[in-house]
């Protein structure tokens, strides 16, 4: 009897029932026939002797990755994994679905399609419509749904926030590696995409990989993280148990690498944020290139020799692996419970796959071993809590009538033997049998299944439908403030008026509520006017030299006192990986907001402000009309700021001020209602109430600005 299997006296355990029994199991026609003691033997039927070993239920895997290598399949089913979803398919749904089947193993794959920045979108701030498009695109071709990669490449908040409220719209599956733009893919960016989600369903990936120390301790971070995901019951989650992380080794130059993971992990080694630097990092056993190993057909970790020479062969595009991960949050997020007994984070992942860390029976039989699961806990973390989230209800489990998906265990070797998928004995002690895929997918991609000819089956998960935005309760999350860089020595006074506006704009009771915030007083930053008008050199080397510095000593993001110097940002932003709040932006947005019935803006700033349009622009994209001084008046205006006798930046103030206000009141008199003080030194002479309009300090806006980015607001 072909795919007939009696399995006999096997230790079964079984996570639905919770109950563990040694007895025998048969499998016909992929199902799991019958399960008692003492079971005749039919003809024809394969015994299989299990005296001694685990019968549980194949393991389902809620993330893994196949791209990129042919081994992934082999490597999974090799580790238990009979049902598992690939977390970000970056080729076009019908390229991987034959992918599948090419190198598929036997095993049974659902996956989600990546959506990349400057990939299959155009940037990271795409529109709603490119958005929906390609969330379309993605369904339709029999992906589950999508995944954002926000911890690597990430998109804007306000994107993200689209790609939610698109997918529960379509009652499609949203994956996301925490992270957006603004917020970095650590424990505050997990906090955020919670913030995001807004009640509505969600799978947050690999929630061990938030809880690294980047922010508090990793024991705080796992108990943030855990009270975060209790606040919303439409959150599906997973945590995995391996030591090594997954990123990329490639750099688009000597110092910006492709994921942020990387420059994150570089730093967290104590190197610099550079191609050399990676490759030091290798050759010290830091690093690790992930590469093949042709014979066995899987990926492994090479030694550093070997890995630095792959490395420069494949010209850094390959996959790295840093020890990054925490056992202490790793275990705990793994083991707690809530109230009712249930765990909080759903279910245990490999995220592996292709990349070397399919360890989830290895490391959760020790966890059995050490006492802190049951068999069946484990089993219903490791297999029917993932089943559950695809929307199986016949595997997962070990009952008769259920799917047989079943794994025979060596418990003491903690390694797999045998390996059933769907009734076929896939993977026998390593070596692999099965062939071809079968493709999980949703109504929407059914079509495109039917066409390919691949075997599939179709699953709405009943958790998608999740609840609706306007009756989503608000989550009570914990606070977990970001890190403020200030961009200083723009000049040295501004710099100081700044650093006292954050202070006085943070509503903190105690030294301790008080945002972290760096400085870098960068004094030798060429002068940003001169550099405008042609007469210097250019601001932007040492400007990217203190941003870069400001990353890398732990800021979030970054302000900096100097209107002039925004003109020079879009030379900045894009070599750096955390965000600038843009003065120019917040003022315009702020006069919107507060002075709605104004028409007509007054500027005193720099020649160079003036000249380079930054706020010309921003105004104009407003519907607002901008007012500046004549020549004559904007020489006052100049020499107000730079006069060696008497001019702010040489720390004189009187006759400083009787010029500002002269030229202020010019501005009033050409029809100016507001008046914006452009430049960091002007309020440290002129007040809000100085001009018979109000006067807007753009230091003050930009304080309040990042005091609320600070607070996660």
């Amino acid at each position: 009897m072909e795919n007939s299997f009696l399995i006999r006296n096997g230790k079964i355990v079984d996570p639905k029932s919770g109950k563990v029994q040694v007895g025998d199991l048969r499998i016909e026609g992929g199902r799991i026939a019958e399960i008692g003691t003492a079971l005749a033997e039919k003809a024809g039927e394969k015994t299989i002797d299990a005296t001694g070993k685990l019968v549980m239920p194949g393991l389902v895997d809620p993330h893994m990755h196949l791209e990129g290598s042919t081994y992934g399949w082999n490597m999974l089913a090799r580790a238990g994994v009979t049902t598992a979803l690939e977390m970000d398919a970056s080729t076009p749904p019908p390229q991987f679905i034959e992918k599948c089947r090419k190198y598929g193993s036997g095993i049974c794959v659902a996956f989600v399609s990546g959506l990349i920045p400057r990939g299959n979108l155009t940037g990271p701030d795409p529109s709603v419509s490119e958005l929906a498009e390609k969330i379309d695109q993605a369904t339709s071709g029999g992906a589950m749904g999508v995944k954002l990669i926000g911890g690597h490449m990430p998109l804007t908040r306000r994107a993200t926030a689209d790609v939610v409220r698109l997918c529960h719209e379509r009652r499609v599956w949203m994956a996301f590696h925490t992270g957006t733009v603004e917020t970095n893919g650590d424990i505050r960016g997990m906090v955020e995409a919670v913030e995001l989600s807004q009640g509505m369903p969600m799978h947050i990936a690999h929630i061990n990989s938030y809880c690294r120390g980047g922010v508090y301790a990793p024991v705080e971070e796992a108990k943030i993280a855990l009270e975060a995901i209790k606040s919303n019951p439409n959150l599906r989650t997973e945590s995995y148990l391996a030591l090594i992380n997954g990123t990329s080794g490639y750099f688009t130059d000597e110092t910006t690498p492709r994921s942020r993971v990387t420059a994150n992990e570089l730093r967290r080694a104590g190197y610099e944020v550079s191609r050399s630097a990676l490759r030091q990092a290798i050759l010290d056993g830091r690093a690790c290139v992930n590469g093949e190993d042709t014979v066995r057909k899987e990926v492994v970790l090479l030694q550093p020799e070997e890995g630095l020479k792959y490395y420069d062969e494949h010209e850094g595009k390959v996959t790295m692996s840093f020890y990054a991960n925490s056992p202490i949050s790793s275990t705990a997020l793994a083991l707690s419970k809530d109230s009712t007994g249930k765990y909080i984070v759903d279910a245990l992942s490999t995220d592996g796959g292709k990349i070397p860390r399919n360890l989830t029976l290895h490391q959760g039989l020790l966890l059995v071993k050490f006492g802190a699961f049951t068999l069946p806990e484990f089993s219903h973390k490791a297999s029917l809590a993932g089943a559950r989230m695809l929307g199986f209800t016949d595997r997962g489990y070990i009952q008769e009538g259920a799917a047989a998906d079943v794994i025979v265990v060596d418990y003491d070797k903690m390694v797999v033997e045998q390996v059933f998928a769907d009734g076929k004995l896939i993977c026998d002690h390593g070596d692999i049998l099965g062939s071809d895929c079968r493709i999980v997918t949703t109504e929407r991609g059914r079509k495109a299944l039917e066409e390919s000819g691949a075997k599939f089956y179709v699953h709405q998960p009943d958790w998608l439908e999740g609840v609706s935005r306007s009756e989503a309760a608000p989550c009570a999350l914990p606070s977990c403030k970001k890190t403020i860089g200030i961009l200083g020595g723009v000049g040295p006074f501004a710099t100081v008026d700044l650093f006292q506006k954050l202070v006085k704009a943070t509503p903190a009771r105690s030294d301790q509520e008080h945002p972290h915030t760096i400085i870098d007083n960068d004094c030798q930053i060429p002068d940003r006017t001169a550099a405008l008008l042609g007469k210097g050199p250019s601001p932007v080397p040492e400007m990217l030299s203190a941003a870069r510095r400001l990353e890398a000593a732990g800021a979030d993001f970054i302000i900096m006192p100097c209107n002039t110097a925004h003109a020079f940002l879009p030379e900045v932003e894009p070599y750096v990986q955390i965000p600038f709040i843009n003065m120019i932006k917040s003022v315009v947005a702020y006069i919107q907001e507060k002075h709605p019935a104004v028409k007509k803006v007054g500027l005193l700033a720099t020649t160079g402000t003036v000249k380079s349009g930054v706020y010309a622009k921003e105004l104009e994209a407003a519907g607002l009309e901008i007012v500046v001084p004549d020549e004559a008046v904007q020489a006052d205006v100049m020499d107000a700021i730079y006069s060696p006798e008497y001019g702010i930046k040489a720390g004189g103030h009187d006759k400083a001020r009787e010029k500002m206000l002269a030229a202020g009141k010019t501005l009033v008199a050409k029809g100016a209602q507001v008046v914006i003080l452009g430049c960091t030194e002007i309020p440290l002479v002129v007040g809000a109430n100085d001009l018979p309009v109000p006067a807007i300090d753009a230091t003050e806006i930009l304080a309040q600005a990042a005091v609320k980015r600070s607070q996660n607001k």
